[in-house]
């Protein structure tokens, strides 16, 4: 069981480094659309603004929506907050379990 748990944490962090790595939000610097993107190369910037429609041809567009797209706030809660919080407090458990162990 703790070997499935392993390879379960192994694949969740892999997804979450591969979506913060190679995703982003493209907005025009002077339009509301914002396009939900797939990057080229990787970056750790996954809010990007760009001058003019020329420069987003640089991004694999997925979809636009006018003012934010549908699940925006979800998709930077994990971009900017959980793709490094979920390794870390992977970290104290294994840590905790470690530790107890040792103390039996």
């Amino acid at each position: 069981m703790r070997s499935l748990n392993h390879k379960i944490f192994l694949m969740l962090f892999c997804v979450l480094i591969v979506v913060k790595l190679f995703t982003a939000e493209v907005s025009l610097a002077d339009d509301p659309i914002v396009a939900f993107s797939i990057k080229k190369g990787a970056s750790f910037d996954n809010k990007i603004t760009e001058n003019s429609y020329e420069d987003i041809s640089k991004y694999i567009v997925l979809f636009t929506d006018e003012n934010g797209f549908l699940g925006e706030k979800i998709y930077f809660i994990l971009v900017d907050f959980l793709w490094w919080l979920i390794p870390a407090l992977y970290f104290v458990v294994v840590l905790g379990a470690r530790y107890k162990s040792r103390l039996r």
